[in-house]
Parts: structure tokens; C-alpha cells; sequence
């Protein structure tokens, strides 16, 4: 007669396994969890019959994957169960009830700072997401501040009410700014270091759209990683929260009229004067590509229409 139960050899490590339950992958979506269970295959088939024992009273407990603290517990007991799967969901359920907001965060910036050393991840990445981070929460006002508010707390309202408010552009922190003191000669306004003055600006300006942009983005991906280590429950339209929509600045640009440009090019006193203009105007050539053209670049000179070929090395 068959046994029910069977397991696997797995020749490349020289074990048997056995998929037993789910749990979750590095794209955050469960899949089957296969176990290692040793070399000895009477102690391998014990093993697994108590892997579907603890993964049924897991499934009880109202459990869908394994816990990332079983998980471990179980790698660094050799392949020995402690504790019972409906113990291990509720310790991650007692653990989960406790923790907070700031402490998912540092948790976050644990795991990537242990990334950074590595050589994983790049060192303005882990600076970076430190800094948003705490301008994220430091700056939300007191009615919408979530930092120190219990992780499993946090639902679909509370984050819509945080992305909306950075989406708003709310006016930065004022900094310190320097006065420049007039001599009161002829409209001097020349610094000089004996009457400069530093004076705390009152007013700040909005946040730019950019910055805005890289703020949401760090709360996402801090709550995405709260999600695949088990931490906390998505909501279903967690995605959507997510696309923000900024207005536009229509703003027209400011252009030079026929008559100005014909005083201006009626002003130079050289041909070279007026070559410049032209390239400046007609191929947007600053005084940095102007200073850094090359014969070479110039194509069709002798032609009707001559152009100018180059790479351009743009930041950001």
C-alpha cells in the first residue's frame, strides 16, 4: 500500500525535501515553501509529518503563509520544530500589535544599511531614503501624523490622507538666509563680510514637484517591505493611493521680440559676437557648449544648411 506521506531527494545538496504550505516570495506574493529536512531519511520523514502537522494548526490559527519567525527559528534549529505553528502566529500576531510606525521604519533602514555594506545598494540609496524618510514624518501635521501610531492601525484613509497632503506641495521650512546691506552709494549692493547679517527667513517657498515625487515614493516602498516581512495588511487599492496626479505650470516662457533681437544683433561689435547669437538661438548652445565646440562638430559647412552634431551630457 502507499504511504501518504513522501518525500524528495534532492541530489545537488544531498537532503530530502518536502513542500509543505506557502510563504512569501522576494516579489511579495506567496508560493510553495519547500523545506530542507536533512540527510537521514527516517529522521526526514518524522520531520515532515510534523511540518503538515504545524502547518494545519498554522491554517487554523487564520494564517494563509508561514511566519518569517518560524521560518527562522526552524533554519537555525537544524531542521528541529520549536514551539507549535498556532504559538509562532501568535507571537508574530503579539509582536505585530506592539509595533509602530517608526519602528518599521528603522527596522527598514536596518535591513538597507546592512544592504549598503554589502555592496548592494549604493550609498546616496541609503542616504537618500534615510533622509526622506524622516522629513516624511517629521513634517506631517499632528492630525495626520502616523509615526508613533501602531502599524497594524494604519488603513487605506491614513495613507490617502499622507500622500495627498505631500501631493498638495505644503511650503518648505524656512532657512537661514543672508541680508545684504546697501553702502547706500549709487545702488551698491556689494557684500562685504564686516556688515553682512544672518536673519531667519519667516517664509519659506512650496517643494518642488520632484521632491514631492521622491517622498510618496519612499513611503511606498517602506510600506510595501512592511507587507512582504509580514509586518502589516495591504489594503486592496494600495496601488492606487499610490498615482498621484500634480498640476502642470503652464507658465509661457519668456521670449526675446523681433525688435530686441534686432538691436541685440545690430549691438555686436565682431562677426563672432553675432555667430554666437546665432548658435545660441538656433541651437541652443550655452556659454559652456560654445566655449567646448569643435570644428569637427560642424557638419555641412560648405552646404545650404549646416548643422552641429555632438553629445550632450546632461545631469539627473
Amino acid at each position: 500500500m502507499k504511504s501518504q506521506l513522501s518525500i524528495s531527494r534532492h541530489k545537488a545538496s544531498g537532503q530530502y525535501v518536502r513542500y509543505v504550505g506557502y510563504a512569501y516570495g522576494k516579489d511579495g506574493k506567496p508560493k510553495p515553501k519547500c523545506f530542507y529536512l536533512g540527510d537521514n531519511q527516517n529522521d526526514a520523514m518524522a520531520t515532515a509529518a510534523r511540518l503538515i502537522v504545524e502547518w494545519k494548526s498554522l491554517r487554523a490559527s487564520g494564517a494563509s503563509t508561514w511566519s518569517t519567525t518560524y521560518l527562522d527559528r526552524f533554519k537555525s534549529s537544524g531542521g528541529g520544530l520549536v514551539g507549535t505553528g498556532a504559538d509562532c502566529h501568535n507571537e508574530q500576531s503579539n509582536n505585530a500589535n506592539t509595533t509602530t510606525v517608526g519602528d518599521a521604519m528603522t527596522a527598514y533602514l536596518a535591513e538597507l544599511k546592512q544592504r549598503y555594506e554589502a555592496g548592494q545598494v549604493s550609498a546616496s540609496t541609503y542616504r537618500g531614503h534615510t533622509w526622506r524618510l524622516r522629513v516624511l514624518f517629521e513634517r506631517l501635521p499632528s492630525d495626520i501624523a502616523i509615526n508613533d501610531r501602531q502599524l497594524k492601525s494604519i488603513g487605506e484613509a491614513d495613507l490617502n490622507s499622507v500622500i495627498l497632503w505631500w501631493a498638495s506641495l505644503p511650503m518648505g521650512r524656512p532657512g537661514n538666509q543672508t541680508k545684504a546691506i546697501t553702502t547706500g552709494k549709487g545702488g551698491n549692493h556689494r557684500l562685504r563680510k564686516n556688515k553682512t547679517t544672518k536673519v531667519l527667513s519667516t517664509q519659506g517657498k512650496r517643494i518642488g514637484v520632484c521632491y514631492a515625487k521622491h517622498l510618496i515614493a519612499a513611503l511606498r516602498m517602506l510600506f510595501v517591505w512592511c507587507y512582504e516581512t509580514e509586518r502589516w495588511d495591504m489594503p486592496r487599492r494600495f496601488n492606487r493611493l499610490f498615482k498621484v496626479k500634480f498640476k502642470r505650470n503652464d507658465k509661457d516662457a519668456e521670449r526675446f521680440t523681433n525688435d530686441e533681437l534686432t538691436a541685440l544683433y545690430a549691438a555686436c561689435r565682431t562677426d563672432r559676437h553675432r555667430l554666437w547669437i546665432l548658435l545660441g538661438l538656433n541651437c541652443g548652445l550655452d556659454r559652456t557648449g560654445l566655449a567646448t565646440l569643435e570644428w569637427s562638430m560642424i557638419k555641412g559647412i560648405d552646404g545650404d544648411c549646416p548643422t552641429v552634431e555632438r553629445l550632450r551630457h546632461k545631469t539627473g
